[in-house]
């Protein structure tokens, strides 16, 4: 278990923060994401880092990260139209994590490569793909660089332990795909991706959940091997078709520990782990620090012990469930009501405590990392020395990213 120093996060060190600020309003710890980089710095040990754009949606923290961080591969964009933006304020390295099907916005990148000398690699998996990709590439005179994405998910008997992303999970289907590729004159690769979703993204220390615990890190471990001899199969292929070695990226916050195992990885993801969003508490070979969240106005007092604060109903994405539901940071022993939660105007509290009032605030964590900023415009940086600057998300920077 990764161990830091105590961050000054405190119910009072935030009231003192954001008196007299206009709530909700987001913000962003920079001494905990020190500690936070310094610890991934740590796990990963030499092996380079390519930041998840996903998990921080703000141009000045990607910018901050990547300085701080060792050993930086470049940026894994969540959409070509935000690779077009990130090149177009000097990211140099940018690997688009998802497919891409508009023609537009291909044609968008294309020229951005060519205006700013960065490299956007495109992610595929299906014919459709790499179609549509050299029909551009071939139009616009230029060589596109893909990176193939390859299935990581397990099955085991009743249990299909992974994510449904890729086409390509076997080699009869990645040598079809480079049999097809094979008639595109225009696009080079990379690389390839292998995500392992299902051990960098469910958690497997949660408390009060003992027996799914013992399931999750059964299926981890049964996944393990098998994740890294299909992603050697894999790799071998593509090198004896192409004759040259590959970039191969890996992982993500919660497997960079197995992912720098494999010989073959030459990069690893990680994103939700320098803002510590909540779903990544319960894993138990580590804790970062909590780095990000919001802050709301605490607006009645309805009944006894309970407080209603206004806004609050940030949901994450995925399959509904209360864990994708915002937490209550500070004060801590204030919880939300089963049957309320986290509303879009407003979200009760139960809470026996003398710190709550009309007027005071409550500090909640997302679940989700970057899905925070989707929310609000402007992060609020502070360190121990108090607040420092507002830096905007996309979102405040007027970017909608699909």
């Amino acid at each position: 278990m990764t161990t830091h120093p105590e961050t000054d996060h405190s119910y009072e060190r935030f009231s003192a923060l954001f008196s007299g600020r206009t709530l909700p309003l987001a913000w962003l710890d920079l001494d905990a994401l020190d500690a936070n980089i310094r610890s991934i710095s740590q796990r990963c040990g030499n092996m380079p880092v390519r930041i998840a754009s996903k998990s921080i949606r703000n141009s000045r923290a990607l910018e901050y990260i990547a300085g701080q961080q060792p050993h930086i591969a470049g940026i894994m964009s969540y959409s070509i139209a935000e690779s077009v933006m990130l090149a177009r304020r000097g990211f140099k390295n940018i690997l688009c994590g998802y497919p891409c099907m508009e023609a537009e916005q291909i044609s968008e990148a294309i020229q951005a490569m060519k205006e700013t000398g960065a490299l956007i690699l495109f992610m595929t998996d299906r014919p459709e793909h790499i179609s549509l990709l050299q029909d551009i590439a071939a139009r616009e005179d230029h060589t596109v660089r893909i990176c193939i994405d390859l299935d990581m998910s397990v099955r085991f008997p009743g249990v299909y332990f992974g994510v449904f992303r890729s086409s390509l999970n076997n080699t009869e289907a990645l040598t079809r795909f480079l049999d097809q590729l094979d008639l595109c004159p225009r696009l080079e690769i990379w690389g390839a991706m292998g995500y392992e979703a299902q051990v960098a993204g469910i958690a497997d220390n949660v408390p009060g959940k003992g027996m799914y615990n013992r399931i999750i890190r059964y299926l981890k471990k049964r996944s393990l091997p098998k994740i890294a001899e299909r992603r050697r199969e894999a790799v071998a292929l593509i090198r004896r078709r192409t004759g040259r070695n590959i970039e191969v990226n890996g992982g993500g916050t919660g497997s960079i520990e197995s992912t720098c195992l494999e010989k073959d990885v030459t990069e690893v993801t990680v994103g939700s782990g320098y803002f510590q969003s909540h779903l990544f508490d319960g894993y138990r070979q580590f804790r970062h620090i909590p780095a990000a969240g919001f802050v709301l106005r605490v607006t009645r007092n309805p009944a006894p012990d309970i407080y209603t604060c206004q806004s609050g109903g940030f949901i994450a994405s995925g399959a509904t469930d209360t864990a994708k539901t915002p937490q209550v940071y500070r004060p801590k022993s204030a919880t939300l009501l089963k049957n309320e939660g986290a509303g879009e105007v407003q979200t009760p509290l139960l809470y026996t405590g003398n710190l709550l009032q009309p007027g005071g605030i409550v500090v909640m964590r997302h679940a989700k990392a970057g899905e925070l900023c989707e929310h609000f415009n402007t992060l609020h940086v502070f360190r121990s020395g108090g607040l420092m600057d507002q830096w905007p998300t996309y979102r405040g920077e007027g970017f909608d990213f699909h």
